[in-house]
């Protein structure tokens, strides 16, 4: 399984960040890969001085629900 995430930055000073986690769980990468996406998508609409910079997909272990 695989977790979304995305960093945030603010836009007037890009060394304060913020990394999301999606709350979902994906059966392969490539689902992930496009939750993530949404996610970097919407950063700007909900949070406005943000911007998303970089996305990663990790892998959970079986049995684990986050890292």
């Amino acid at each position: 399984m695989y977790q979304a995430l995305v960093v945030a930055c603010q836009i007037a000073s890009m060394e304060i960040c913020i990394t999301f986690e999606d709350q979902n769980w994906f059966q392969t990468e490539k689902q992930c890969i496009a939750r993530a996406l949404e996610m970097g998508k919407d950063v700007h609409k909900h949070m406005k001085i943000y911007k998303a910079v970089s996305y990663r997909c990790r892998p959970l272990p079986k049995g684990e629900l986050s890292r």
